[in-house]
Formats: C-alpha cells, structure tokens, sequence
C-alpha cells in the first residue's frame, strides 16, 4: 500500500514538473488558431489573386473583342453606305447612257461630258465624305469631279486616283498617300465598281473610283476612349486616328512594352482592323483593382479572427476550467471539479465528466490507502504489545521474588513463586 501512494505522489509530481515547462493552453490554442487563420487568409489571397487576376485577363479580353467588333460593325455600315451610292451610280441609265456614247464617240461629247460631271458633283456635294468620283471609260479617258477645291480639269488630285481591276462587285482599297490640298494632307478610302449595262452584262463601259474621305472611317472604327484602331492593307496603314502614320506598316510604329496589339480581319472589305490597347489602362485597373481587393481581403481576415476568437472561445474556457481543477487536484484538493457544460460538444462534455469521476476515484484510492496503512500500523503495534507483556510480567515477579528473600519473607517468596508458575 505504501508503494501505491508513493508512485501517485511521483505520478503528481511528474505531471507538475511537465506543466511547469508547458506553455499555457490557451496560448497554445490561440496560436493554433492564429496559425491555422493566416493559412486560410493566405490561401484565400492566393485563391482571390488568381481568380482576380483571370477575371483582369479576361476583361480586357472580352473589351479589345467587343471594340473589335463595334469597329467591324461600324466598318461594315459605312462601306455599305458608300458602296450603295456607288451601284445607284453606276447602275443609273442615264449615266450608262452617257458613258456608252462617250466610249463609242457619239452624240454631242462635249455636252455628255458636261451632264456627266454635273451628275458626278451632285454626288459629292449630296453625300457627306464624298470628296472626289473618277470614271475610267472603256476607251481609257479619265473623267472626274473633286470637291476639296470644287474644281475641275486636268491638274487636280482626282485624275491621278489609282484604277483597279474589278472581276465583279465592289473593290476597297487605299493607298496611304495623301492628297495635298492648300499645304493640307487630306487622306482618302477608295470604293471601285465597274459600269456595266445590267442588261448585257457583258457589256463593260468602264470603272468609277469613289473617293471618300478618311476621317470617315476613322469615326467609323473609333471605338472608347483609351484604346485606338487602325485600319490596315497588307500592314499598311490606311485609316489612322493620328494621320502622320498613315501609309506606315503597323510593325514600325508598333510599341509592344506599352501596349497590347489585336487584329482581326474584316471579310467584305478585305481590309485588317488592329486595336491598340495601351498596358497602362490594363495597370492602372490593375492596382485600383489590387487596393479593392486588399481591403476585401483584410476585412474578410479581421472578420475570420473575430469570428474564430467567438467560437473557440467556450472550447478555451473549457480547456481553462480543466487546467484549473487539474492544478489543485495537483496539491492535493480533492474536493474541486470540472463544471459540465451542456451547450458544449460531446466529446467536451466526456472530457470534463471523465475527469470528474478520474478525481473522485483517485480520492477514494488515496482514502484507501491511507486507512490499510493506518490498519498496518495498528497491527504491527498489537502484536509488539502482545511480545512484550508475558516477558515484562515475568521480570517483575521475578524480582519481587528476590527482594521477599532478601527480607527473609519466605511465605511471600513461596506464594510469588507459585503465582509465576501459573
């Protein structure tokens, strides 16, 4: 029995000694918890990050794709505009009248040329952007009007226009080069259709050359502000937002660290139409983008922590509770225990119910044990008892004996004699 209580004494002290070099459980706890929330925080910033910085990628994206297409669009009702003037043109009878009399020398020529130019002005001056009509007749003469100079005759721009060779239907084209007009660049966007008598379509008369100013498809392709468009033939530039690079190639203007470059190709014109998305608008929404989302991402840490401080908390009161009874059941303080709390998990509430009943058994072990060694002693002291008393009575009468001889008390002597005898 004294070797039990012993080894709980060395049991207490054991666990005293390991206590006394373990940190607080609530510090423990809490930086479990304070741990286990910069990890979800971290791991939250890298998930928001990457979904952010998609969500950027794909932004611009679906932008440069929807100026693109505004452009193409805008392209489309433009060049639908103009090509249309020019098939009612080129398709009026009176002109194919006009122009099949010039080819073949007859009528009055000087009066055909006459109707020929008013019909050709009343075209420029009826349309806005129209700035110039050039026929090339079967026979090679080049018939014009311009309205940059409202002028006619053999020294203007318009009799220089470059004739192309049309199979059928309309053709676009621009050259890049500028009409100078007055020490002022003027720059122009070519539709050709070839006149032909739609009744023998065999029948070619000859070509008309629509000149239309630039600057109408450049309004036509603008797109919102930040971002440009070019229009481009073969990686010549023929539409510009700023007029000095027209008649460049997109490669030498090109500015790849500062911007982004998309082109997409316009089927009915066969022209190129390339946006140029400056990076900078790309940072600049970046990092406003970046500051919202730091501040998501800090407040949604700050409310992780409040909320983790607010649910861990019963769990840390708990732990508390159990250090607690744990110290005094240490000194010896049998009587505390661990307060069982309902709203608390089961497996809590085991735990504190456990170690009630642990505190209460190990008391009654202790009571036992202290009485078997008290019972122990108790015995031990009986049987000395026991030893001692027939050997003490002994001595005694013995010496009674001796002193009855001395005195000469032999009566006496006799009856202590027959006393011890018995």
């Amino acid at each position: 029995m004294l070797r039990i209580e012993s080894k709980i004494q060395e049991k207490l002290i054991e666990t005293r000694k390991k206590r006394a070099n373990t940190r607080h459980p609530e510090t423990q706890i809490n930086d479990k918890f304070s741990f286990d929330s910069i990890d979800s925080g971290f791991d939250l910033c890298n998930y928001l990050a990457d979904q952010y910085t998609e969500a950027v990628k794909e932004n611009l994206s679906d932008r440069i794709k929807s100026n693109l297409d505004t452009a193409e669009k805008n392209l489309e009702m433009v060049l639908d505009k103009y090509e249309t003037i020019l098939y009612d043109f080129s398709t009026d009878e009176d002109v194919l009248e006009i122009v099949r009399e010039l080819n073949e020398n007859q009528g009055d020529r000087e009066k055909n040329s006459i109707s020929l130019r008013k019909k050709l002005s009343h075209i420029c001056n009826q349309f806005t952007g129209v700035e110039g009509i050039t026929i090339q007749l079967k026979t090679g003469e080049i018939m014009y009007y311009e309205s940059l100079s409202s002028f006619s005759g053999n020294e203007t721009w318009a009799d220089k226009v470059e004739i192309p060779k049309i199979e059928r239907g309309a053709v676009y084209f621009g050259d890049g080069k500028p009409v100078k007009i007055a020490d002022k660049n003027h720059y122009m966007f070519y539709i050709a259709r070839n006149i032909t008598d739609y009744r023998i379509i065999e029948n070619f008369q000859g070509t008309v050359v629509l000149s239309v100013n630039e600057e109408r498809i450049r309004r036509a392709i603008a797109s919102d502000i930040g971002s440009r468009e070019y229009l481009l033939s073969d990686d010549v530039i023929v539409s510009a937002p700023d007029p000095k690079k027209i008649g460049k190639k997109l490669s030498e203007i090109q500015d790849s660290e500062n911007y982004q470059y998309t082109t997409a190709d316009h089927e009915i014109s066969g022209f190129a139409i390339c946006n140029e998305q400056p990076l900078a608008y790309y940072w600049k929404m970046s990092v406003s983008q970046w500051i919202y989302l730091f501040i998501i991402i800090s407040m949604t840490i700050v409310i992780m922590f409040i909320l983790l401080h607010f649910f861990s908390r019963p769990y840390i009161q708990a732990v508390e509770s159990i250090t607690g009874v744990m110290s005094c059941v240490e000194q010896g303080e049998f009587d505390h225990q661990v307060r069982v709390n309902p709203h608390l998990p089961m497996e809590i509430q085991q735990i504190s119910s456990g170690f009630n009943e642990m505190v209460a058994h190990l008391e009654m072990l202790i009571a036992k044990v202290k009485q078997a060694v008290l019972d122990q002693k108790n015995a031990e002291l009986s049987a000395l008892e026991a030893q001692i008393d027939p050997h003490f009575l002994y001595n005694t009468l013995d010496t009674i004996n001796w002193k009855a001889i001395e005195n000469e008390q032999y009566e006496i002597s006799g009856m202590v004699g027959a006393l011890a005898d018995i």
